[in-house]
């Protein structure tokens, strides 16, 4: 980090690659941890020689000193009792006379013992509210006491015995022999004698997962079953009159009114319900707004034009796009995990962000130093650790480096026979309601056949939805009257797409635009790489079996449900987004026509190899 700080993203220092995230802000903390790291190994490198008990008391009390700031009234006084204990450690060593040294692992007991003693001084009438757990020698009167918790399971604690306890092996059991479940039951007791005015009981009620009854702890159970026996009520059993059994959701309607479910059960059972949240009474009471979810927003009228990557984002994601861009709702958060153990292999993801820095590093300097380049990019990669610890590093190498070596030869083939580089060209047309501005870049060869070349780093046989951007740039130029043809260069062939007229080109932008304007209004029954699931099976009449498989999860593949949450929240299953109109047809059927059909169509595959 110190090095990122001064090199930034130069080359590496001293055999240490510099994390060139480190700046600003970020710096200061890497100088907090530095001096926290330089501090450690300071007493550490002392920590290893033995001393005398005067110099093990100033090395401890140095370390205090040095790490520990106490904030509050809690650290003052475990720094205080801390260092009580090592005076009087050194004390008991002056009285003994004992000026021996000692080694870490005799020192350090004093604080260690100090650390783990319990205190029978702690704070407990610390306010009118008291909270703490359940202990012996507490059956102090209060007037009210709630028992937080009380479900099956967790009261009486149950404690796993240990292999030496002869107490817990059946049949050694003897009279007066402690047991964590009486003790429990009688501080339970105690808890109950202490009450004066009222005793405030509660559990989980109902599993998280299924809704179904949960029983509370067996002594609560048993009290219980003790009220059933020696009271009487008018009407059912008494316990049933001193339960409460609340509602899930503060707006549940329980909570402003008696419904007709809980009349026919109980009359009284809405009277201890109690809420806070009394802006859901309007929605009870019938005075609130209500809004038809069935019909769509009304259209978002907006000036600012959009660029052909915005348009490719759409067309990959049309559902999010209305979460994103009308709702201002991203529901696809990125959760960064440290990993439990060290990594021996890359996963999907991790394979592909280290293919495209390789292939970023090799474009960058050309077809003759593109070997080298990547070579040293690799060992930056080891040295930041990104690659596995040797001696795995060397597999992991191979299989970065080798899927990549014949796309990497075909692309820079293809460059050499595409002609001279062309200047950028700036775009301003219209697609339907929406205003387009991009720059065409990467063009080579002459203006009436010019070529635009891309290389992507995965694979792209039947996947049609890595081409979406590359798609709206490509018709964006055909329409704004540059002859385009695009070739896009995977790892396991080439997607070639030929160039349009100009009016055919016009034609699909408007109807990307006017999906656009209809996907801010309401999210779009359909899905990217459904939509061309769809399209491949109804070439043998089997489109909706197609997109099922892709659409839903199964056995070793998951869904394009599953891995779009805006999808997930829009619709609940393939069924449901099927089921969805526009007009007398399938919307989904009609929205594929639209948006992914003229792609479908007009994509180009070739394998390696083919001409």
């Amino acid at each position: 980090m110190l090095a990122g700080y001064l090199l930034g993203d130069g080359p590496a220092w001293m055999g240490i690659e510099p994390l060139d995230e480190v700046a600003g802000l970020g710096a200061e903390l890497a100088g907090r941890l530095s001096r926290l790291l330089d501090t450690l190994e300071h007493h550490w490198q002392q920590s290893r020689q033995d001393a005398s008990a005067r110099e093990w008391q100033q090395r401890f009390t140095q370390l205090l000193d040095n790490l520990f700031a106490p904030v509050d009234e809690t650290d003052q006084t475990l720094d205080a009792g801390l260092r009580d204990a090592l005076n009087d450690w050194l004390a008991a060593c002056a009285e003994a006379d004992f000026d021996s040294t000692l080694p870490l692992t005799v020192a350090r007991r004093p604080l260690l013992d100090a650390l783990n003693a319990e205190s029978l001084s702690q704070r407990f009438m610390a306010g009118r509210i008291n909270f703490c757990t359940l202990m012996p020698m507490r059956a102090i009167p209060f007037r009210h006491v709630c028992l937080l918790g009380i479900k099956d399971g967790d009261y009486p604690r149950q404690q796993q015995p240990m292999d030496f306890d002869l107490m817990r092996q059946w049949g050694n059991y003897r009279p007066g022999d402690r047991s964590r479940r009486d003790d429990d039951r009688y501080l339970f007791l105690e808890a109950l004698l202490s009450a004066r005015d009222s005793l405030y009981i509660s559990w989980t009620g109902r599993n998280v997962r299924d809704n179904s009854e949960r029983p509370p702890s067996v002594l609560v159970a048993q009290l219980c079953d003790h009220i059933n026996q020696r009271w009487h009520a008018d009407q059912g059993e008494p316990v049933d009159a001193l339960t409460v059994a609340h509602p899930l959701q503060p707006f549940s309607a329980r909570y402003f009114f008696h419904t007709e479910q809980d009349a026919a059960n109980d009359i009284q059972l809405n009277e201890s319900l109690h809420t806070y949240a009394n802006e859901w009474r309007a929605l009870h009471d019938g005075q609130a707004t209500r809004v038809s979810n069935d019909q769509p927003l009304p259209p978002l009228d907006s000036d600012e034009p959009i660029t052909c990557a915005a348009l490719g984002r759409f067309l990959k994601q049309p559902v999010a796009h209305f979460f994103e861009q009308r709702l201002k709702a991203r529901l696809k958060q990125q959760r960064q995990v440290l990993d439990d153990s060290e990594p021996f292999a890359f996963d999907g993801l991790q394979r592909f962000q280290l293919q495209d820095q390789l292939l970023s590093v090799a474009l960058r300097a050309g077809p003759e130093h593109a070997g080298g380049a990547m070579t040293e990019a690799m060992n930056r990669l080891a040295g930041s650790g990104d690659l596995p610890l040797a001696p795995f590093d060397e597999g992991s190498r191979d299989s970065l480096l080798m899927p990549l070596s014949q796309p990497l030869e075909q692309y820079f083939a293809l460059l050499a026979d595409s002609g001279a580089p062309q200047p950028q060209q700036e775009i301003r047309l219209s697609a339907g309601p929406l205003q387009l501005e991009d720059w065409l870049t990467d063009l080579r060869g002459s203006a009436a056949n010019a070529q635009r070349l891309v290389l992507h780093t995965g694979k792209l046989k039947e996947r049609f939805d890595k081409l979406t951007r590359d798609w709206t740039l490509h018709l964006a130029a055909c329409a704004a009257g540059h002859p385009l043809n695009t070739h896009i260069q995977g790892q396991d062939g080439r997607i070639t797409l030929p160039h349009l007229n100009r009016s055919d080109a016009q034609h699909c932008l408007d109807q990307l635009g006017h999906a656009w304007q209809q996907a801010l209004c309401e999210p779009l029954p359909i899905a990217c790489a459904t939509a061309f699931a769809w399209l491949k099976g109804e070439e043998k009449d089997n489109g909706d079996n197609e997109a099922r498989k892709v659409f839903e999860s199964g056995f070793m593949h998951t869904g394009e449900q599953d891995k779009e949450p805006a999808i997930a929240r829009a619709w609940a299953d393939f069924d449901s987004m099927l089921a969805a109109r526009h007009g007398d047809d399938s919307a989904f059927a009609y929205w594929t026509e639209q948006l992914y059909a003229p792609l479908y169509q007009h994509a180009q595959w070739s394998e390696h190899g083919d001409n």
